[in-house]
């Protein structure tokens, strides 16, 4: 199953450069519709590193589906409550989450 997944990056600096192009800068990282970004991608898993997570909630705010929460019963290393997936079959592998993540605990898998 891994061999059928690939890493969705969260921050692909080097092809916006490639078309030196900032209007597809813009249009990137500008907040997309449900809609949208359930046609480009259908099936997602999400992959944290929960020793890491200080908390923010960035991610969950940024999540189209709002399928992320704070786990108040978890406490990482750090002494912070760390961010948990509600219902995983939901997530539609738009990499809003890891973009905002500040930390870059998170990572987006997309099946091909």
């Amino acid at each position: 199953m891994e061999s059928r997944l690939k890493v969705v990056e969260s921050v692909d600096c080097g092809l916006f450069f490639r078309y030196n192009s900032y209007i597809r800068w813009k249009w990137f990282f500008r907040r997309k519709t449900v809609k949208e970004v359930s046609q480009v991608a259908k099936k997602g898993r999400l992959v944290f590193r929960t020793d890491r997570c200080k908390g923010c909630e960035l991610c969950v705010n940024a999540c189209p589906m709002k399928i992320l929460k704070l786990d108040d019963e978890a406490v990482n290393i750090k002494g912070y409550h760390p961010i948990s997936v509600t219902d995983p079959d939901k997530c539609i592998a738009c990499a809003s989450c890891a973009m905002m993540c500040p930390d870059g605990i998170i990572n987006v898998y997309v099946e091909e």
